[in-house]
């Protein structure tokens, strides 16, 4: 997908957020976009499915590793690895939001990749082992229930598509597809795919002019808004701050909207390494390329966006941000 395509369909996903669902066409559907009162409503579903199965007897995870361990089935030694991998992974993911360095965050990420991978192996050989247990059944069946409190006949959410009871005497081809149709519609909504929203003008244009109160954005209390719409808020919020403490795109990046969320997230840990870098007169940053070491040598005075938005008419564009910033 090109950088046009990749924009015209983040336009679309915007669109969606702000609505709070997605219209399947074909179907005749909207799909909700969930906020935390359904996750919350979901967990509790999970949690009565989990203590429904121990009664009838099946085995928590828990139990039944320890069942394998005694017949020499699975080892102690496994689950030790399992569990220094996912700390591991979780460490490098936490030291990667404090580079910015382009070669460090290379190099941070292929650990990530190789313990990620080391880890998957392990996790499926246990999981061919394990077998049913609790937490499979009730998150197989709490998935189910998903699909039926994200479907509905109109675009006020109001009306579902299936009663509980309906959606349970569903055929399983026709369950089948809907689970097809609302895992290939919010599968769109990625992390990536949020983090380029949240980096595109036609966001941010709008986040100036609300003052970053998200009532006055989306209408609505925050624990009313869809966990996209708090997303891509908190984000614009961080990529907001980097603009006004004097830090620039290159023109290149425009209507990038990849490249765009590269810069930002990278930039944003740009005032530590100045720091570091005022005790260091006249050295380099191992690593950095003549972008990042000018990224990081620019001292640039901060910037009241809302006040020249307010100043050019309520918008600005992503050239106008570039023109401000590169004003030495």
């Amino acid at each position: 997908m090109n950088k046009d395509e990749t924009f015209s369909k983040c336009r679309k996903l915007y669109k969606d957020i702000l609505n709070g669902y997605s219209y399947v066409k074909y179907h005749k559907i909207y799909i909700k976009h969930f906020k935390e009162t359904d996750i919350g409503e979901i967990s509790e579903i999970k949690e009565n499915l989990f203590h429904q199965s121990k009664e009838k007897g099946l085995l928590s995870e828990k139990e039944k590793i320890e069942l394998l361990i005694d017949n020499d089935l699975w080892s102690t030694e496994k689950e030790q690895e399992i569990q220094s991998l996912s700390e591991q992974i979780a460490n490098h993911k936490q030291a990667k939001t404090k580079l910015f360095l382009k070669a460090q965050l290379a190099s941070v990420q292929r650990q990530i990749d190789s313990k990620s991978e080391k880890l998957q192996i392990i996790l499926d050989e246990k999981n061919s082992i394990v077998g049913l247990t609790s937490e499979k059944f009730s998150e197989k069946n709490s998935s189910e229930q998903v699909i039926r409190l994200a479907l509905f006949k109109d675009k006020e959410l109001k009306e579902p598509l299936y009663s509980e009871e309906e959606y349970d005497e569903l055929e399983p081809e026709e369950s089948e597809k809907y689970i097809s149709i609302y895992s290939e519609v919010i599968g769109e909504f990625t992390d990536k795919a949020i983090k380029m929203i949240s980096a595109a003008s036609f966001f941010m244009n709008s986040l100036m002019l609300c003052k970053a109160n998200p009532f006055v954005f989306f209408g609505r209390p925050v624990c009313e808004l869809t966990n996209f719409q708090a997303e891509i808020f908190s984000n614009g919020l961080s990529y907001k701050s980097v603009l006004e403490k004097g830090s620039s795109p290159d023109m290149e990046y425009h209507m990038d909207l990849e490249k765009m969320v590269e810069w930002y997230e990278s930039s944003g840990n740009v005032q530590k390494v100045q720091e570091k870098a005022k005790d260091r007169q006249g050295s380099t940053m191992m690593g950095a390329t003549k972008q990042e070491l000018r990224m990081m040598s620019k001292g640039e005075a901060a910037v009241d966006l809302e006040k020249i938005a307010k100043d050019k008419g309520g918008t600005l564009d992503m050239e106008d941000f570039i023109r401000i910033h590169s004003e030495d």
